[in-house]
């Protein structure tokens, strides 16, 4: 079957994902489906080094080291108030990836991976979005507090609850009063602290979409 060419009219947008493949897939999969992909770049730094920016920029949140891609989000509506944002991403929560990321920009799709089933469904969201670049959006999030998902991710990362403590400036006894909130919340049954680790570890990777480092 021959590939489709982008119409005469068709939407410009900018896509930010740091994974080539991805990158590179998505683009010409938008581009098949009537959509102008302007520039398709794999850094922050690309992203706002453009002199002209597209309508929509659809922007992976986890970007790698760096800027994330809720920062990318914000800088670039800075520089134009009125442009379209799509946030595509595997995680549940934006928060997962740093718990003081800055609020989302007004107006933003956040569209986690495991919910699109094809590449019609980003489109809808892109034209969505460009449609009504400011709607307010609501987004049902995790209902874990900063504090709960940053000793989440201590973890994940394998740290003690010294450790922990330590980073977080705050004592051990309250470490571990968080983590067993935590398995009270994913309903985790009372288990030798080890086990309980484990499986707070699995669910994090599993929230974050992402496979164990």
């Amino acid at each position: 079957m021959p590939e489709r060419h982008d119409a005469p009219n068709a939407l410009d947008v900018l896509l930010v994902e740091d994974d080539g493949f991805t990158r590179s897939t998505l683009a010409a999969a938008l581009r098949g489906h009537g959509i102008h992909v302007v520039a398709a770049v794999g850094t922050a730094r690309e992203a706002l080094n453009m002199n002209h920016l597209p309508a929509v920029a659809v922007i992976d949140l986890d970007l790698g080291r760096g800027p994330s891609g809720v920062d990318v989000a914000i800088a670039l509506r800075e520089r134009d108030p009125s442009i379209a944002l799509v946030l595509l991403t595997s995680y549940e929560d934006p928060r997962l990836i740093d718990a003081g990321l800055p609020v989302l920009p007004r107006g933003i799709r956040y569209l986690r991976k495991r919910d699109v089933n094809n590449v019609n469904e980003v489109v809808s969201a892109i034209h969505d979005a460009a449609n009504s670049p400011l709607g307010v959006q609501r987004h049902e999030f995790l209902s874990l507090t900063e504090p709960q998902l940053e000793i989440l991710r201590g973890v994940a990362e394998g740290l003690s609850t010294a450790e922990i403590a330590r980073r977080r400036g705050v004592t051990d006894k309250a470490v571990e009063g968080i983590i067993t909130r935590l398995c009270e919340h994913f309903d985790l049954p009372r288990a030798a602290s080890h086990n309980q680790r484990v499986r707070l570890t699995a669910i994090y990777y599993q929230l974050t979409g992402q496979p164990p480092r």
